[in-house]
Parts: C-alpha cells; sequence; structure tokens
C-alpha cells in the first residue's frame, strides 16, 4: 500500500523529517526517522521527459515519490513528494505542466516509489 494520508495526518508536522531516514539525503539533511518508516530519497523515472530521447532519472538523494492509492484519471495518479529543502510531505497529482514552456505530461508510465505498509 502506497503512503496514505491517514499516516501524514497521524505525524503531525514536520511529517517528513519523522518518516524519512537518516542515512540517503544529501545536503546533511537533520531526519529523526521517528516512526521506523525510513523514507529513502529513490528520485523518479521519466519516460517522457521534454527535450530528453528515452528514460530519464531525477537525482537520488534529493527527492522521494511515492505512489498514491488514489488515481486523478486513466492515464495519472495522485502521488506524494519529500524532498531536502522541505519538513513537510507534499501530494500532487501527474498532469500537463505549460509553465515549463512545454506540454510535459507525467502519467503512471514514470517510474515512482512504492512503500509498503503492514497493517494490524
Amino acid at each position: 500500500m502506497p503512503i496514505k494520508r491517514g499516516l501524514v495526518n497521524a505525524v503531525g508536522s514536520n511529517a517528513a523529517t519523522k518518516l524519512r531516514s537518516q542515512r540517503g539525503w544529501f545536503y546533511g539533511v537533520n531526519n529523526t526517522d521517528n516512526y521506523g518508516f525510513s523514507a529513502v530519497a529513490g528520485g523518479i523515472r521519466y519516460n517522457d521527459y521534454p527535450g530528453s530521447v528515452g528514460t530519464v532519472w531525477e537525482p537520488m538523494g534529493q527527492f522521494g515519490f511515492w505512489w498514491s492509492t488514489m488515481e486523478y484519471d486513466a492515464s495519472g495518479a495522485y502521488y506524494w513528494e519529500m524532498n531536502y529543502a522541505s519538513k513537510e510531505v507534499h501530494r500532487f497529482h501527474f498532469h500537463e505542466n505549460p509553465n515549463w514552456g512545454v506540454q510535459i505530461r507525467q502519467y503512471k508510465v514514470n517510474g515512482l516509489s512504492v512503500r509498503c505498509i503492514l497493517r494490524d
């Protein structure tokens, strides 16, 4: 099961700091991993990055992206993001972004992490 809103809400403020692994993040980020979630900055794999031919990887160590359980539509889904510069966990959906000067489609064909959570 990917990250759920309930987990982030239960952790409260500074959720990213409390869920990130103490290792594997750039720039000396002070993570506490209070809950043993050990979120790692695994980056992202884009299959259709603008101006590229083939697959492009965002740098590991700076960002972590995880699929949500919610679909946005048939080709896109919501996701969770943690980055080294923020203490919070952010929720987004993949969409076209005209602000980049090109229409970039980031859909389910891209590679994000999945984190399994055991339910009691």
